[in-house]
């Protein structure tokens, strides 16, 4: 189907139970999703859905989840757009055991390659994160 070809293959992470899902929204997908067709104003909104199926709680900063373009280069969210405001993804969070986010990151239109995050494990004193890399 189309809706498969624009799904990224949800990345596994630490303990097999943190899962990340980011999902490219077309034009059409934009308007339902978000009222406003942002592809067409040189936009690319991203849904992400993130779920904590550990034992532990994580820490993840959406302002840190870049897009590797495939000319080379990451690529940071931008400032959500008018239509994405209040359903955007950012800032600093802590997902704890169980929980699940969803929300949205935009980026400027441009052809990437993946994604890539860090999740601290926040019971884990030397705050080393576990490196997730989602690609397109």
């Amino acid at each position: 189907t189309l809706r498969s070809t624009q799904d990224i293959v949800a990345k596994q992470g630490p303990e097999k139970g943190l899962k990340m899902t980011m999902t490219r929204l077309n034009s059409f997908e934009s308007k339902i999703e978000l009222g406003a067709d942002l592809p067409a104003g040189g936009v690319l909104p991203i849904k992400v859905l993130i779920s904590n199926n550990t034992s532990r709680p994580y820490g993840f900063d959406a302002g840190q989840v870049v897009l590797l373009a495939t000319g080379g280069g990451r690529v940071s969210p931008m400032a959500p757009p008018a239509s994405g405001e209040g359903k955007a993804l950012q800032g600093a969070m802590t997902l704890a055991p169980g929980q699940t986010v969803s929300g949205y990151l935009f980026y400027p239109a441009g052809s990437y390659s993946s994604a890539r995050t860090t999740f601290v494990d926040k019971e884990n004193d030397e705050g080393e994160g576990e490196g997730f890399e989602v690609q397109f």
